[in-house]
């Protein structure tokens, strides 16, 4: 099993060389994950066209009041009120905070730069990772603020979302004053907890539609595929079977595909690719892709993988896993076709063409 690790998942090779560096100063943990089930039957909606994104809540009172407040330092307010309307009085409200990531920060980065500046959350765990059920990624409360940074910094959400280009973060919390939430069955703070990563699950970010009618079509006779890209995209290639897909970003430069230099990361960090892999000869018994993933997978490093499912690509059986490459996070297609495995690799964030990598992913069939 070691020989398939190093000829044919070089993805899984490259993140274990870089993992231990990029554990230090992270948020941990990365494997945590939400299994809340949540009735959202009577639920409202509110959406924004403006940021791009729609969620719901619960409808707790008979008149719900929603206002976005605008403020110049960067943080945005979205309150929800609820009043009872006979007569107009005000119960209680719940407020999610809007920050504008300017720099485009991954969600831990930004967290360490604009709100653990000092690294006292961090050190003392106070929030961990988490992924909900549809594969959000959050960072939710878990142990107390130290003094050191309430007396600084004051009271914080308890979880925090980041939308899919990073453009903006999201911050959740409850009042102190929580009678509608204790009168509606959340009468403990694990359920109160609860309810905000189940508003949080609900969150859809609003995509722009691609035409694709205008792509390049890559076709490789060898291995008998071929997959659209964006026009304006290039790509490169290494022994026919290592093939990337990019967008420059304008930046002009050819991906150095073995040579991890701090600009490469970066690029990748920024920009993103779509990556095909073909290790030969690795499904020598023809299995199924999900027996061969099963007995590949047994030997893997338990944090390597945050989710595995199974998925069709182009009516062709796959099994999607998402994990780290590079210090951040990628989904990984594996396929098979007779004795051979395809790796297909793309980013779960990146700030060019947030709805472009599905699209490269459907494209994708196997030809003759």
């Amino acid at each position: 099993m070691g020989v398939v690790v190093l000829v044919g998942a070089y993805y899984l090779v490259s993140f274990l060389k870089l993992k231990n560096d990029y554990s230090k100063n992270r948020i941990c943990c990365g494997n945590a994950t939400s299994t809340v089930e949540t009735d959202f039957s009577g639920w409202k909606t509110y959406r924004n066209d403006e940021y791009g994104f729609e969620f719901k809540y619960p409808a707790f009172s008979n008149k719900q009041n929603i206002i976005l407040s605008k403020e110049s330092n960067g943080v945005d307010f979205l309150e929800i009120q609820y009043w009872d309307d006979k007569p107009s009085v005000f119960i209680s409200t719940f407020g999610i905070s809007i920050y504008r990531n300017k720099d485009l920060y991954f969600l831990d980065d930004w967290f360490r730069s604009k709100i653990d500046i000092n690294n006292l959350l961090t050190s003392a765990n106070v929030y961990e990772k988490k992924f909900l059920a549809d594969g959000k990624f959050i960072l939710v409360f878990k142990n107390s603020i130290p003094n050191d940074y309430l007396n600084k910094g004051g009271p914080l959400p308890y979880a925090f979302l980041i939308s899919p280009n990073r453009n903006l973060v999201f911050g959740i919390g409850l009042p102190q004053e929580k009678d509608i939430f204790l009168s509606n069955g959340y009468n403990t703070k694990n359920k109160q907890n609860s309810l905000l990563e189940s508003i949080f699950s609900t969150f859809k970010f609003i995509e722009s539609e691609v035409d694709t009618s205008g792509w390049k079509i890559y076709k490789n006779e060898e291995y008998e595929f071929e997959l659209k890209y964006p026009n304006d995209w290039v790509f490169v290639s290494k022994d026919n079977d290592r093939i990337v897909f990019y967008n420059q970003c304008g930046r002009g430069f050819p991906i150095i595909y073995d040579d991890f230099t701090a600009e490469y990361l970066e690029f990748l960090k920024s920009c993103g690719s779509f990556s095909v892999e073909i290790g030969r000869n690795l499904n020598s018994e023809k299995l199924s892709i999900k027996e061969w993933y099963d007995n590949f997978s047994k030997d893997a490093d338990p944090y390597s993988v945050v989710s595995v499912a199974e998925e069709k690509v182009e009516s062709v059986n796959s099994i999607k896993a998402r994990l780290p490459f590079l210090g951040r996070e990628s989904f990984l297609n594996y396929l098979s076709r007779g004795s051979d495995i395809f790796f297909l690799r793309y980013p779960t964030n990146y700030v060019y063409g947030q709805d472009i990598f599905p699209k490269i992913l459907s494209s994708f069939k196997f030809i003759n």
